[in-house]
């Protein structure tokens, strides 16, 4: 699995695309693009579709710039994460489909029972038949048949087992991403500016209220908590902060 390149997953999604889009596809990415330019993608796709822009809207349009919003985030979840990444790449290239040899039809001459190996022709037996020994054997010295359920175990256990790997590293991922999604952070503070935009400040500095928790969703945060969007110095995702009473907010020192 480790001689697999960004080409070789490119071709294979290209051959076998699932039939849901992939996070790649979310962002609007190609599959060589690097960290970098992922969270370009992203901070762009989320000040765009951010549900504040549609205050005063139509409920609908709301609610598909709600669950637009989502699927960004559940994209940068996996990709923003250097690990959660390649184990994405590896469930994604698990979906190349085994394609089996085509077997040649008859020659001239020939009937397709010939060509499937009937003595005195040159036709030579299906593998599920016989296994042919090396070229020092003689004529006709063949293995054991091999059954048809055999045969399939052959071929098709080995991507079974590298699916159900991916499966079990997927749920183990996820299941860990949402441990830690909400949990608590060190001890910083934001100030609060349009909608739910927020700044990252230090807690000595005026401030509006505490970090309790950073999350992938704002509908994880915990009652009592505030969900706001932290823009500033750099864009860092949903917050869950604990608001001070206006009357306790930190004044400005000096």
């Amino acid at each position: 699995m480790g001689s697999w390149t960004r080409f070789d997953l490119r071709w294979t999604l290209t051959m076998s695309r699932p039939s849901e889009p992939t996070h790649y596809d979310t962002l609007g990415v190609s599959f060589t693009a690097d960290s970098a330019e992922i969270r370009r993608v992203y901070r762009q796709l989320v000040r765009r579709h951010h549900p504040d822009l549609t205050a005063g809207r139509p409920e609908p349009e709301r609610r598909r710039a709600e669950a637009r919003i989502r699927e960004l985030n559940r994209a940068w979840a996996v990709l923003g994460d250097a690990a959660a990444r390649r184990d994405y790449d590896r469930e994604l290239r698990s979906l190349e489909p085994l394609r089996e040899p085509v077997g040649e039809g008859p020659r001239p001459g020939q009937t397709p029972e010939s060509a499937a190996g009937d003595p005195g022709t040159h036709g030579s037996p299906p593998l599920s038949d016989t296994v042919r020994r090396g070229s020092d054997s003689g004529p006709g010295d063949v293995a054991p048949a091999l059954s048809p359920a055999f045969v399939r175990v052959l071929l098709w256990g080995p991507v079974v087992l590298i699916v159900a790997l991916g499966v079990a590293l997927l749920v183990f991922t996820a299941y860990a991403g949402h441990e830690g999604a909400g949990s608590e952070t060190a001890a910083s503070c934001v100030l609060r500016g349009e909608g739910r935009e927020a700044v990252r400040v230090d807690c000595d500095e005026p401030n509006d209220g505490t970090v309790a928790a950073e999350v992938v969703d704002s509908s994880q945060c915990a009652p009592g908590t505030t969900p706001l969007i932290i823009t500033e110095p750099v864009f860092d995702g949903w917050v869950c902060v604990e608001l001070l009473p206006t009357d306790a907010q930190v004044p400005a020192t000096g």
